[in-house]
């Protein structure tokens, strides 16, 4: 007696094997683009921290020059902590090899969720690169020495004040000085950011551009 189920169960195979790949690989692209998604929304959501820490840093340094009232300078530096840390960050990731410790702490100093953190190093690394994120990056670094500048003029101040030397004029200078450092930091700023959002947008059309595939198997199934 011929037994034919082996000949027919590889026939069978060989039939479904190519929809479990095309199964599997669009599974496994889903779940990318899902990551990639979330870390793209986690650097969207920095980089509106950062620009508020900027902002606060300016506000806050300018009422403590006018009131010399402590609270206010603890705001500021509060405040300036935030674009520092991630500054911080990205300097360890930048690193060969990348600091990832220092750059963890970085972006936790920058008020990102720590469950963001993994994917947006990792999104870092891998789309550094990238033409739309590399002129977001750039226009990132352009507000380091600014935000040096801010940071100087926030402990002069805070020096001046501490040694009694609260003349007029001197702190009419100081509060020059800050809206000096606004001027110059506000239109990078605001580079960086639309920098980083036509790059989170470029991202979110190449992911919905692989996913036609997926879109187009998913409507033939149904």
């Amino acid at each position: 007696m011929r037994v034919n189920l082996p000949r027919a169960n590889s026939g069978f195979l060989r039939l479904v094997l190519p929809f479990l790949v095309l199964i599997l690989a669009q599974a496994f692209l889903a779940g990318i683009s899902l990551d990639i998604l979330s870390s793209v929304r986690a650097y969207v959501g920095g980089e509106a921290r950062w620009s508020k820490g900027q902002k606060d840093a300016i506000h806050y340094l300018t009422l403590y020059a006018d009131t010399r009232e402590d609270q206010y300078y603890q705001r500021f530096r509060k405040a300036i902590a935030v674009p520092l840390g991630d500054r911080d960050a990205r300097i360890a990731l930048d690193k060969s090899p990348p600091d990832l410790d220092a750059a963890r702490t970085g972006l936790l100093q920058g008020g990102n969720d720590s469950d963001d953190i993994p994917g947006m190093i990792w999104l870092y690394r891998n789309f550094r690169s990238m033409s739309y994120l590399d002129t977001a990056i750039r226009s990132w670094m352009a507000t380091d020495p600014v935000l040096d500048q801010l940071d100087h003029v926030g402990e002069v101040i805070h020096d001046n004040i501490a040694d009694s030397l609260i003349a007029p004029e001197l702190f009419r200078a100081r509060k020059a000085e800050i809206g000096r450092i606004n001027e110059r930091l506000a239109p990078l700023a605001v580079a960086y950011s639309e920098s980083l959002s036509a790059g989170s947008r470029a991202i979110k059309a190449l992911l919905a551009f692989a996913n036609i595939p997926r879109d187009l198997t998913d409507r033939r199934l149904t």
